[in-house]
């Protein structure tokens, strides 16, 4: 049986191979790779497992005393090139790489650099001065801390186009089960039809599964104190219509409820609502999301939302977190209540759009995008969420202009941009607005809603190297 393969890869000095020629492990002293757990946390570190620590026997020989060094020498460096690239600095990720049998198609780790502050990248032997005298430097302990994923082939698979937004989008099945949380990057395709959008704040909801992530048009809820209406300005309303809660009723309290698609395995669901108060200066309205399973009397429901007199633009409110009872599509229920009633006619009533949530779990990504530029010359355009683990310390989110790769918009974003699931599957719903607040959906020049296609790559990765 061929040997494994160790080296390390993206060093200024080259490929750094360890194979007994020059470089070489102590086979006198077992090593394998340790192997990362689950982080505990949230906070801190890159992913869904912890970062690992490696300490390796190893050798160095060569022909003559100056080459033995030098070839130490250019170790030290890639360790110390890893710890810069960590910190933030211009310079290449360093690789451990491990090819299974010799077989050609290594799986890699990246190197973050030393151990700890102030830890040794080398432990030498008490006998270094002696055993460079022979050509020769070891048992050498290398130490460096890397990630815990082992990255190895990846697999891309696409949706369907839509027709508008928002929609939700699920990118073919993949060819094989994830066993551990798999990291992946994501793009969505928007076709602008040739005509120049405006800024966009955009949220792409990520999740292992289409049920997982729900959206319903205010205008076919259920509840008897709002009416459906056409949208009565130039933007396009989501499906052509909206819901106009009315403020001027005896009732303070204002409701509509959806039946939703989420699974009995859902236990927490974060909700969303695209919204417009049209009091200029009179009524805040305070929002407030609710939930319950299907047959229960008892709810759990959301902080208080106040969107303000005065700050009457279209915008995605986060309404929060709510916990429920495993069931299978559980109620949503969007409570609206004005800080006054009777006043003003409909110009201080509020207008529901739709109303959107995802279920919460290791799987579930929200990021939200301020200010996309997806003005182009030719009419496409796309947003891409990259892990870069192997390439960069952490993730990227950027738009191709043309689709071609020439002109690139990178926009401020918040949420966790890494990436990971352990479904076959991945879905993705796109919703927005323009950054003016004058749009309830993503529109091109043409006031057209801008169609979308979902493309995703999927790395597949191990915690022990196989």
């Amino acid at each position: 049986m061929a040997e494994d393969v160790v080296s390390i890869t993206g060093a200024t000095a080259g490929t750094i191979t360890f194979d007994g020629t020059t470089y070489g492990i102590d086979t006198r002293r077992e090593w394998r790779p340790n192997v990362a757990s689950r982080r505990r946390g949230t906070l801190g570190g890159r992913g869904s497992y912890s970062d690992v620590v490696e300490t390796i026997p190893i050798f160095i020989r060569s022909n003559t005393k100056a080459e033995v060094k030098t070839k130490l020498n250019e170790l030290i460096a890639a360790i110390d090139q890893a710890s810069r690239w960590w910190r933030g600095e211009p310079v290449t990720a360093v690789l451990l790489n491990w090819d299974a049998d010799g077989a050609g198609s290594p799986i890699t780790s990246t190197i973050l650099g030393q151990a700890g502050n102030n830890a040794q990248w080398l432990v030498l032997s008490p006998k270094y001065r002696e055993h460079l005298d022979q050509f020769v430097i070891g048992p050498i302990n290398l130490s460096f801390v890397r990630h815990g994923l082992w990255l190895g082939t990846t697999e891309t698979k696409a949706s369907s186009a839509s027709t508008g937004n928002p929609a939700i989008l699920t990118a073919a099945t993949f060819t094989d089960d994830a066993p551990i949380s798999w990291p992946y990057n994501v793009e969505v395709f928007f076709d602008l039809g040739g005509s120049a959008a405006p800024l966009q704040d955009i949220y792409v909801f990520v999740q292992s599964a289409a049920n997982k992530l729900w959206l319903a048009e205010a205008e076919a809820r259920d509840g008897d104190s709002a009416t459906g209406i056409s949208d009565e300005v130039v933007a396009t309303a989501s499906a052509g219509n909206l819901t106009r809660i009315d403020c001027d009723s005896d009732s303070n309290v204002k409701w509509l409820y959806f039946d939703t698609t989420f699974p009995n395995t859902v236990n927490r669901i974060a909700l969303y609502a695209m919204v417009r108060n049209r009091s200029a200066a009179t009524v805040d309205w305070t929002l407030t999301g609710w939930v319950n399973a299907a047959g229960v009397s008892t709810f759990s429901y959301t902080r208080n939302t106040v969107i303000e007199a005065g700050d009457n633009v279209r915008q995605l409110v986060y309404l929060g977190v709510v916990g429920v009872e495993p069931s299978t599509n559980p109620r949503v229920y969007v409570v609206a209540n004005p800080s006054t009633t009777g006043a003003g006619g409909d110009v201080d009533d509020l207008d529901v759009d739709f109303v959107c949530g995802i279920a919460i779990d290791e799987d579930s990504h929200v990021v939200k995008m301020w200010d996309v530029n997806v003005e182009t010359t030719d009419g496409d355009t796309n947003v891409q969420i990259d892990h870069r683990l192997d390439e960069k310390p952490s993730p990227l989110v950027s738009m191709d202009l043309d689709s071609d790769s020439s002109v690139w918009h990178y926009p401020v974003y918040q949420g966790d941009a890494l990436l990971m699931s352990k479904g076959t599957v991945v879905a993705a719903m796109v919703v927005g607005n323009d950054t003016a607040g004058t749009d309830w959906v993503l529109e091109d020049g043409g006031a057209s809603e801008i169609d979308l296609t979902l493309s995703v790559t999927r790395n597949k990765a191990f915690l022990v190297p196989q």
